[in-house]
């Protein structure tokens, strides 16, 4: 630990590394960027530096999992000559103890009098003369020399995650501080298909700019994970949320729940918003890819019907937030409306799909 605190690193979904970092910057008071990596078609790496409370960490709502760093080697040698590298830094790594008690602090377990764990080992970009099990052997085999006896590799119901990431030549271990509960929200009780993974919600929600007086609406807002996300952050005036489907609506009240009032969830066309002109900050929505829901020639007429509604109902200085798989009928769409114009786009990775984030604003 230097003054500034320990170095961490957070998985993301692909691609929300920067809007991960933006709710970093907000929450982690005096954290620093130290960085980012995308491992394509598993997960976004941000590393930062924080010296406050390791518990705070878990509150994060963009990210996925979030881990303490153990040790990270810009780049190692080719071959087996890296696996006798690996293995020789870990085996005398100084800041294990520090993360398993870290570790203790936010699980209440008491870690220093030993355990059981487990490596979890990736291998991404770069050609090996070796197996992803030799490399977890070698990762594994320095861990039980570096914490003697009274720590046993097992490979489940383990205590303590491990996890060893060789991205090319680079090598990230980190001793993992969060739980599923990161990932998959307790509140998330009623799914519909297509349901919009939380921490993309969280993020969307983020890019917003929230504000505490914020009118903020999903007009097709399925199981509620956007409303939900986006009364987390912060306060506002009025969630606002409807959708077409009466059995979404059901599982976003039911996801909702008594909390994050004002709020309001209505049955209507998302085309045909039954709200006044300029009435609404914020809108965030996750539109149809026309796949598991809807049809490319549906998603033409649907996306032309949403996009003005939200020329309308947006006040002037309001912003929207929009995913989807369509980047090319988001962009025509938006072009042919003489109100709102794409400030920025963030390429993505859900569930196997590519997808985009565009952050729209008023035009002129």
């Amino acid at each position: 630990m230097s003054g500034k605190g320990y170095l961490y690193y957070a998985h993301t979904m692909p691609g929300l590394e920067e809007v991960a970092w933006i709710e970093m910057r907000s929450r982690l008071d005096g954290a620093s960027f130290e960085g980012s990596k995308t491992l394509p078609g598993k997960n976004g790496l941000v590393f930062f530096r924080y010296a406050g409370q390791a518990a705070d960490l878990l509150k994060l709502r963009a990210v996925e999992d979030v881990f303490f760093l153990v040790v990270r080697i810009p780049k190692v040698a080719w071959g087996r000559e890296g696996l006798s590298q690996i293995y020789q830094l870990l085996a005398r790594d100084r800041f294990l103890e520090a993360g398993l008690g870290l570790h203790g602090q936010v699980s209440r377990r008491r870690s220093g009098r030993g355990g059981t764990f487990r490596v979890i080992s990736r291998m991404a970009g770069g050609r090996q003369p070796y197996r992803r099990i030799d490399f977890e052997r070698a990762a594994e085999g320095a861990l039980k020399k570096r914490l003697g006896r009274q720590w046993r590799a097992v490979e489940e119901g383990e205590d303590v995650e491990i996890w060893a990431n060789l991205i090319g030549l680079e090598f990230v271990c980190g001793l993992r501080l969060s739980d599923a509960s990161m990932r998959h929200r307790e509140y998330k009780q009623a799914h519909v298909a297509a349901s919009l993974r939380p921490s993309v919600a969280a993020a969307m929600a983020w890019l917003t700019d929230p504000r505490p007086g914020d009118v903020f609406l999903d007009p097709l807002c399925g199981a509620g994970t956007l409303l939900v996300e986006r009364g987390t952050i912060e306060r506002h005036a009025l969630l606002l949320g409807g959708d077409i489907d009466a059995g979404a609506l059901r599982a976003a009240a039911q996801n909702v729940g008594p909390r994050h009032k004002p709020r309001q969830l209505l049955r209507w066309d998302a085309g045909r918003l039954p709200l006044a002109d300029a009435s609404v900050d914020k809108i965030a929505t996750n539109l149809p890819f026309g796949k598991q829901i809807g049809s490319p020639q549906g998603n033409r007429r649907l996306y032309r019907a949403v996009f003005a509604e939200i020329d309308r109902v947006l006040c002037s200085d309001g912003s929207a937030v929009v995913l989807s798989s369509e980047a090319e009928l988001i962009k025509d769409t938006v072009r042919k409306l003489r109100g709102l114009q794409i400030l920025r786009g963030y390429s993505i990775t859900v569930l196997g799909q590519q997808a985009r984030v565009y952050v729209i604003g008023r035009s002129g």
